[in-house]
């Protein structure tokens, strides 16, 4: 027993004291009477080899954690588990108009004939997180992670999974970004979502990738699918949800040259089922749907990068930021109550980021999203949603390690299908994060 309890108040001075001034010492700790041992050690002293899987496979998104605080390692040095995380408050103030969320986005500007607000005070602090990674190096499966983060955006600040993967030969498998999203061309925002135009999705995966050309990637996966519909008048009585009976396929290529200059073409193919009460009974159909993509980023000068997405398809509505609180994906076809049609979506932003020094760095960023008609849906007299607009400009310094502030100005606008002019929205959003 006493044992165990010097065991345990090691490890637990580690994780509470200062890292600096656990960097300086490796602590054996022996597990059991076989002698078995485990080397607790902060960042500086593990084997190059393992710190390098951990910073290059780092999420490159914007407002993911970075490298972990601290590692365990085994003796060898060929297996290390990362412990991190970062704590995020964010306060913000709306004024002229509001969204109805913490995450701005233009859809969700009210009508004002439905709220008499046009000024709100929010604090958000749930999309903190926190993340367990494992890397290490085997014969068999090469370099393998093992990764699993979540924040706490779940009903009354409840845990709930962000990322969990597994990640060896090129093949990852688990709950992550969908393969469609550019993880690399996400844009600098302290609103936790990004531009509305953004595809920004995490699904449950299966993926490829082989990166061994010079200058090529090339992905490949398929996807859980899910559909996010509406059938208004028509739901149970011409059609209503079915099972999904294939998975989205999904492709890109990449190409990449200097430090961090890319682009990339990625498509994604959906069947998307349905019951229809065609013919006097209830039958299972589909709709085939699309989308593509075309994002780059590039380096105009030294110190600033243009970074940017295209996307256009239909039935894709739920990969987009601005509607994915929609159910859009599929809508009633009211020239045919039986059938259900893919409306096309056009998305797409475009940012600079400007570094000052390394640690003090600004950005802005134009984003547009445009639901378009087909066949008379929305039904005359709706208020559907048909096209969004948003401005982004901030500032971000971190003025000691771990730890970024930042200040955001965001403007939104919003046009339904009905004709009441557009509505907008301004939000101030302001940052305090530490890391550890």
């Amino acid at each position: 027993m006493k044992r165990f309890l010097k065991q345990s108040c090691v490890l637990l001075l580690l994780g509470l004291f200062n890292t600096h001034i656990a960097a300086q010492q490796v602590v054996e700790v022996d597990t059991d009477e076989d002698k078995n041992t485990i080397v607790v050690v902060s960042m500086d002293k593990v084997h190059k080899d393992l710190v390098l899987i951990f910073k290059n496979t780092v999420s490159p998104k914007f407002n993911e954690a970075g490298m972990p605080r601290f590692l365990i390692t085994n003796k060898k040095g060929t297996f290390g588990l990362g412990i991190g995380g970062f704590i995020k408050g964010v306060p913000s103030v709306d004024f002229g108009g509001i969204s109805d969320n913490s995450n701005f986005l233009p859809s969700l500007i009210p009508s004002p004939q439905s709220t008499g607000d046009r000024s709100q005070f929010l604090f958000d602090i749930e999309n903190s997180q926190v993340f367990i990674k494992m890397v290490g190096r085997t014969t068999a499966l090469g370099d393998i992670i093992v990764y699993v983060a979540g924040n706490f955006t779940g009903s009354d600040y409840n845990f709930r999974l962000h990322n969990g993967y597994v990640q060896f030969l090129g093949i990852q498998m688990g709950y992550n970004f969908s393969n469609f999203m550019n993880v690399y061309t996400s844009a600098p925002s302290i609103s936790n979502c990004g531009p509305a135009g953004m595809v920004n999705y995490r699904v449950t995966q299966l993926s490829y990738t082989y990166d061994k050309l010079k200058h090529w990637s090339f992905t490949g996966a398929i996807e859980l699918p899910t559909i996010y519909d509406t059938f208004g008048s028509y739901e149970d009585k011409y059609i209503k949800s079915g099972k999904q009976k294939m998975p989205d396929i999904v492709a890109h290529a990449s190409y990449l040259w200097g430090e961090s200059n890319r682009v990339r073409l990625a498509g994604v193919m959906r069947n998307l089922s349905y019951n229809s009460y065609a013919d006097k009974q209830w039958k299972s159909k589909s709709k085939m749907a699309w989308g593509a993509q075309l994002s780059t980023i590039f380096a105009l000068c030294p110190n600033m990068k243009f970074f940017g997405e295209v996307n256009y398809g239909t039935g894709v509505a739920k990969y987009v930021n601005d509607t994915q609180k929609l159910d859009i994906d599929l809508v009633p076809d009211p020239d045919n109550p039986y059938k259900m049609q893919a409306l096309p979506v056009l998305a797409w932003y475009g940012g600079l980021r400007y570094n000052f020094s390394p640690k003090l760095f600004a950005s802005g960023t134009y984003s547009q999203i445009r639901r378009y008609s087909d066949n008379g849906w929305p039904v005359a007299g709706s208020d559907g949603y048909k096209y969004g607009q948003e401005v982004t400009a901030n500032i971000f310094w971190d003025p000691i390690p771990y730890m970024r502030t930042g200040i955001e100005y965001i403007r939104g606008w919003r046009k339904g299908f009905s004709d009441d002019g557009k509505r907008h929205g301004n939000r101030l959003n302001f940052l305090l994060q530490y890391s550890f």
